[in-house]
């Protein structure tokens, strides 16, 4: 990169900078609604820490990834505690918790046992049915 392309990403990036803090600081003082997305990486410690710091912010909400293979490791078994630490930590500093259903459980998938976990995951449920009644239990 030249010297002269250098200083104007540098003055570019301070303005933009300057502008989202401006943004961010009008949403807050108008009473505007700005949510953060939490971390399913390392789950439920970095969602945690999220939270801890979220106060800083002008954010109100909180959006929180339901992921299937937590919540539902083996069909028909539920282990919703570390989502209720979560929700707790959340609703415990005031933040409104917007819930997002998905990844699809690997026991779940509708893609071939031979594909690697993440790509399993990403794949739709194999059987509506069971997805349904899973909800059920949200």
């Amino acid at each position: 990169m030249k010297p002269r392309n250098i200083s104007c990403f540098i003055v570019l990036s301070v303005v933009m900078a300057t502008l989202l803090c401006s943004v961010a600081l009008a949403f807050g003082e108008s009473g505007k609604r700005l949510g953060l997305s939490l971390s399913l990486y390392d789950f439920p410690a970095v969602a945690l820490r999220q939270i801890g710091r979220a106060s800083e912010l002008y954010v109100d909400s909180v959006r929180l990834p339901i992921d299937w293979n937590i919540v539902e490791p083996k069909k028909g078994e539920f282990r919703w505690g570390e989502y209720e630490r979560v929700i707790g930590a959340a609703e415990g500093k005031g933040f409104e918790v917007v819930g997002v259903l998905g990844p699809t459980a690997l026991w779940a998938s509708g893609a071939g046992t031979n594909e690697a976990p993440e790509v399993r995951a990403a794949k739709m449920p194999e059987d509506w049915a069971a997805w349904r009644l899973s909800l059920i239990h949200i």
